[in-house]
């Protein structure tokens, strides 16, 4: 935690939390500031790993998603565009012109809202296994809120647990993961409010809707749907007739979480992505 800078800013009438990387106060020259978008029930610090690999290059964010890590727990206001809305503060807020927005799960769908609402603000999107087509939230209001109430006893449960047995079921569920995950996923489950069970409930258009409306290029990184991969051959297909630029890798031996079931085939795919977006800007073609 020596590497990042934490910090809050007040958006939308709530405190928003996030890391920012000290590298980006000892160098002159950085890439587009990337903002890392945690999946729900995680935290910014989920995205450490990554952070530390790209540090060195470019401005990085992490930001708690409402109702997540630090950042305040409101009432309601837990939709895509809510959040999209937050991202948008966020720029905003820290003065940044453009930035690279990276989203797991829930994360990568408020990349793309926030893409799609925004897009002045956003230069390119790196999208890992988002919720795609819709039925992760449920396919019917009924199967919502049965979601929504199974992730509010969920939430309850772990918090009653130490962090101790939080990372020992975690390790039973994903033994591959690499141990430098596990205390940020663990605390990330101490920190959760169940205020974000109304994710599930929240209205949301078609996600096409928002994948249709981006203008920026995009990598899709999807896993192994008989892993636990979301994004199948079928989604992906559908989503190269709506996107107007973009690029879909698919990590072989990974589910829903990419990046730390096969985290170098992850950082490959996404160092190459920016070596491409940051080429273009240089010619002029971004």
């Amino acid at each position: 935690m020596g590497h990042f800078n934490s910090a809050f800013v007040k958006i939308n009438g709530i405190s928003i939390h996030y890391y920012r990387s000290l590298a980006s106060n000892r160098l002159t020259t950085l890439g587009d500031p990337i903002i890392m978008l945690h999946g729900v029930t995680d935290n910014g610090l989920c995205w450490e790993r990554v952070s530390l690999a790209l540090q060195d290059r470019f401005d990085i964010i992490m930001m708690d998603a409402r109702g997540h890590g630090k950042t305040d727990s409101p009432e309601d206001g837990y939709g895509i565009e809510d959040r999209a809305a937050d991202v948008a503060g966020l720029i905003d807020g820290l003065g940044i012109k453009k930035a690279v927005l990276l989203g797991h799960s829930m994360g990568a769908e408020t990349a793309t809202a926030t893409a799609a609402a925004y897009p002045a603000k956003v230069r390119a999107l790196i999208l890992e296994d988002p919720p795609w087509p819709g039925r992760f939230w449920g396919s019917t209001p009924e199967e919502r809120e049965e979601r929504a109430a199974a992730w509010e006893q969920e939430i309850i449960h772990k918090r009653s647990l130490s962090k101790e047995q939080i990372i020992a079921e975690g390790k039973r569920a994903n033994p591959n993961w690499s141990e430098v995950e596990w205390s940020a996923w663990a605390e990330s489950k101490l920190q959760l409010s169940a205020k974000i069970s109304q994710i599930a409930t929240a209205p949301r258009r078609r996600w096409t809707d928002y994948l249709g409306a981006t203008r920026c290029p995009i990598l899709l990184l999807m896993g192994d749907p008989t892993l636990g991969g979301i994004v199948n051959q079928k989604t992906a297909a559908e989503v190269e007739r709506w996107w107007t630029s973009g690029k879909i890798v698919q990590i072989p031996g990974a589910g829903h979480n990419i990046r730390r079931d096969q985290y170098d085939a992850f950082m490959y795919a996404v160092e190459e992505f920016l070596a491409d977006v940051n080429n273009q800007e240089e010619t002029g073609n971004g």
